[in-house]
């Protein structure tokens, strides 16, 4: 049976399978996969119980006969489901089900005793402390004592928040610190953890002692006073620091490789061994390839130096070739600074993973179909540059902080490429509605009792502050159908039990209201 077909149940003609569930309050695919799988319209419909091997059931109830759960939780108007659940999965009586008698409710629960009182569950000595038992469940699970699980015991774990106070300000966690300064909280982690970088540095309060405005990275070089063997490496932390490392790893009881610049330094002593910078780079990206290129003018890989490999692969993997306009190059890096398109590399990358030609993504030829976007111009200084990443590279700003500041957080270009001090942090992200300021639009969404997804769903929309809250009934969309007025097209929705999303598409192709709620027109 198809769905638009006429169907006849108990007697009565509906000209689809959507209206007759609609009559008896079932969900039609429910209804149109029970009579794919064979069953008749009377058990499709729950009008005869059935089980797995197709044998009907009867429940009786308060001395009356019914077929199924269905004819049962229709005659003392209840829900089927709620109904069902009672009797098969519960163990109440039927009339324990619909008549509500008094039932003594089962837990499969365990006695558990807290600061001398006993519980029946660890639910209900949760919901007594007022925690999720969920989480005390974890605690438990995890070797804390009930003490602990329960909040009446201090201890430490690796992710619990720690709070501070920086310039001030009480923060709860560093998560609350990085919204607040706007620092990436990976980022944070890499540089406090990776790089050694102290908390205000990290967040971007105090410069770093060796701090140098756009510079990723530096490439050094060591030399052995007795071997004259030298050794090209990389880091982007400080060249003391690094050195440092290099002694430590070449005295710890790690197994070395023999050929390796650590061995000579534990053999010859590491007062026999110089090291200095010898270039730096702007970029990871720009750090590995001259890596590479130093190895190759110092001659330092084995068996000539204390180079293991050719450099570059630690950090990233190497580029493929690619061919532009019948001229191949050893990466796509390459050809973007052949096409001087070093700005876009991202963006061009992107395309070719979308399966766009070598040409159309360098934009030797144009796209079929496709609207190129304007990019940001941006004047600074007298500097004209066609991109905000063009600016934010040459200013030595990560373009992906540069473009969150300056498109989601409404900085100036001199704030975002910090060439003016951002005067005041605290303010932006307050808001204001309706004569009042809110410190937060999560704060806002609170007062108003808006859901978050809702909320950021309607911002996405372009939608008024007053409409993301509801506020604005003005332009709800009232709609009339068979001579009854709904004040909006999701009652209308829920009045025919019709799924919003399936209304909204049979919208999209053109369909009448009676076509979007299942009727078919005659």
């Amino acid at each position: 049976m198809k769905y638009g077909s006429r169907i006849i149940v108990e007697g009565k003609t509906y000209i689809s399978i959507a209206e007759a569930a609609r009559a008896y309050k079932m969900d039609r695919n429910t209804i149109y996969g029970r009579l794919k799988a064979g069953r008749t319209i009377e058990e499709s419909f729950g009008l005869r119980s059935f089980n797995y091997k197709g044998k009907p059931i009867e429940i009786i109830c308060d001395g009356e006969i019914y077929k199924s759960y269905a004819a049962l939780a229709k005659a003392y108007n209840l829900n089927v489901t709620t109904v069902s659940n009672r009797i098969t999965y519960n163990g109440w009586t039927p009339e324990q089900a619909v008549l509500k008698k008094s039932v003594i409710r089962k837990t499969t629960g365990h006695k558990i005793v807290v600061a001398g009182k006993t519980y029946s569950s660890q639910k209900k000595a949760a919901e007594a402390y007022g925690l999720d038992h969920r989480t005390v469940w974890m605690r438990l699970q995890a070797g804390r004592t009930i003490e602990e699980a329960f909040g009446l015991k201090n201890f430490d774990y690796l992710s619990k928040p720690k709070k501070f106070n920086i310039e001030g300000k009480d923060f709860s966690s560093l998560r609350d610190a990085c919204r607040y300064y706007s620092v990436d909280k990976y980022v944070l982690n890499a540089r406090i953890n990776k790089y050694g970088w102290t908390l205000r540095e990290a967040l971007g309060i105090d410069k770093r002692p060796s701090y140098e405005k756009g510079v990723a990275g530096i490439i050094y070089l060591i030399i052995n006073k007795v071997s004259g063997k030298s050794y090209v490496g990389i880091t982007m932390g400080k060249l003391e620091t690094r050195w440092e490392q290099h002694i430590q790893k070449a005295f710890s009881e790690k197994k070395l490789d023999k050929n390796s610049i650590h061995t000579a330094i534990k053999k010859d002593n590491p007062d026999n061994f110089t090291i200095e910078r010898i270039d730096n780079a702007s970029s990871v990206g720009e750090l590995c390839d001259k890596e590479v290129e130093w190895i190759k003018y110092h001659k330092s890989q084995f068996p000539k130096g204390y180079n293991l490999n050719a450099g570059g692969g630690s950090t990233r993997t190497t580029g493929k070739r690619i061919i532009v306009g019948e001229k191949s190059f050893k990466s796509i890096t390459a050809a973007c600074k052949y096409h001087d398109k070093e700005d876009l590399r991202r963006e061009i990358t992107n395309r070719l993973k979308l399966g766009w030609t070598p040409e159309e993504a360098f934009g030797l030829v144009e796209k079929e179909g496709y609207n190129f976007r304007s990019h940001i111009k941006v004047k600074v200084n007298e500097i004209n540059f066609e991109t905000l990443t063009a600016a934010a590279l040459h200013f030595g700003i990560n373009p992906k902080t540069a473009n969150q500041r300056f498109t989601n957080m409404n900085w100036t270009i001199e704030e975002t490429l910090e060439l003016k001090e951002r005067e005041e942090y605290s303010n932006w992200n307050k808001i204001t509605y309706d004569g009042k300021t809110y410190n937060s639009e999560t704060e806002l969404r609170e007062k108003f009792k808006i859901g978050r997804s809702a909320y950021y769903a309607r911002k996405k929309r372009g939608l008024s502050i007053s409409e993301r809250l509801n506020q604005d009934n003005k332009n709800h969309i009232k709609i009339t159908f068979r001579g009854k007025k709904y004040t909006s097209e999701t009652e209308l929705c829920n009045e025919f039990n019709v799924k919003r999303a399936t209304y909204n598409g049979r919208k999209r192709s053109g369909k009448s209201i009676s076509e979007r709620l299942g009727f078919k027109n005659k």
